[in-house]
């Protein structure tokens, strides 16, 4: 199966690099970019020759059946139409939108086309996260009462600083990984969601609470922050009625180390480091899914349902109270 990249960011090579080195069924046939000469540096790596500027070229493009979206998110959503229009099968890195309203679109879209959508959400299948389900719903540990769950990333340069305009913002962008997580784990939809963000004053947060009330009776808190001086790092809490299970902590080496008033930790450098197996796994799980006609594990819906859960979590801390969902 022909594979087109479009975006040749970090995320845009991530994909390209899986897909060229060995992704069963799949062949990676096509690379498109704004940027010229980040498209020909991509497709030069993995000697890619379907080089474009326009995205409607690759997705129109016959050597293509399979489309990978990892563009700016303030994108996704036209590239989804014209993917679903045309038939192609479709990956598209999370967020799937930065606005509620375009993500509802997407999912009409994506309901005409006969083709399959996947949403980008890697850590359903990162091993630690998937032994944690496995735990949970074997029933051993009873039933979900609370999740914890956080997103650290390092102190970033300016000049690397997420455009609010195409990200939008920490609730659709560094939360959505956990919006996700905690939908997934605990097999329900979020019925109220209060967020409290600073600095609050800012157009975007650098740190972020989200407190969740699932429709099945569990509560959920997500931490997300930007300001994280020791490196990347991620960990999720379930307590159960009959015990817990945790991936705290989430180090390098498994270790967290005190010695007198110092603790040292082998952290991971970045979410490109931490998730490296899963983005394999995931990209495996999406062309499996297209081969043998199956749903996708992460789907259309799913990345609606974490889109509005930021919109509702954006809500609550510009009006200084929670919000109900459905939206």
């Amino acid at each position: 199966m022909g594979v087109g990249i479009i975006g040749a960011g970090k995320m845009g090579r991530v994909h390209a690099a899986n897909l060229a080195r060995g992704i069963p069924n799949a062949k990676l046939v096509a690379v498109s970019d704004l940027v010229e000469d980040s498209a020909k540096r991509l497709g030069a790596e993995f000697g890619i020759t379907n080089i474009f500027t326009d995205y409607l070229r690759l997705v129109e493009n016959r050597e293509v059946q399979a489309v990978v979206i990892a563009t700016p998110t303030s994108m996704k959503p036209q590239i989804v139409r014209a993917a679903c229009e045309v038939g192609k099968h479709i990956f598209c890195e999370k967020p799937m939108a930065n606005t509620f309203h375009d993500a509802e679109q997407a999912v009409k879209w994506t309901q005409k086309s006969p083709a399959k959508f996947q949403i980008g959400y890697q850590r359903r299948f990162d091993p630690l996260h998937v032994r944690i389900k496995e735990n949970v719903e074997s029933g051993e540990i009873g039933s979900i009462v609370l999740v914890k769950s956080n997103t650290r990333e390092p102190l970033p340069n300016p000049a690397q600083w997420p455009d609010l305009k195409n990200s939008g913002g920490i609730f659709f962008d560094t939360c959505s990984d956990d919006y996700d997580l905690v939908r997934w784990l605990c097999g329900s939809e979020v019925s109220r969601v209060e967020a409290e963000g600073s600095p609050r004053s800012q157009p975007d947060q650098h740190t972020a609470i989200t407190n969740l009330s699932m429709a099945n009776g569990v509560v959920a808190q997500l931490e997300a922050s930007r300001m994280t001086s020791y490196g990347y790092d991620v960990s999720v809490e379930v307590l159960c009625t009959r015990g817990a299970v945790f991936t705290k902590p989430d180090s390098a080496s498994g270790l967290r180390v005190v010695k007198g008033s110092q603790e040292a930790i082998a952290t991971y450098s970045s979410y490109l480091d931490r998730f490296k197996d899963a983005y394999r796994l995931e990209m495996e799980s999406f062309i499996d899914s297209v081969v043998k006609d199956a749903d996708t594990k992460a789907t259309a819906h799913d990345g609606k349902a974490a889109v509005e859960i930021a919109a509702a979590a954006k809500k609550s801390m510009q009006e200084g109270k929670a919000v109900n969902l459905p939206l």
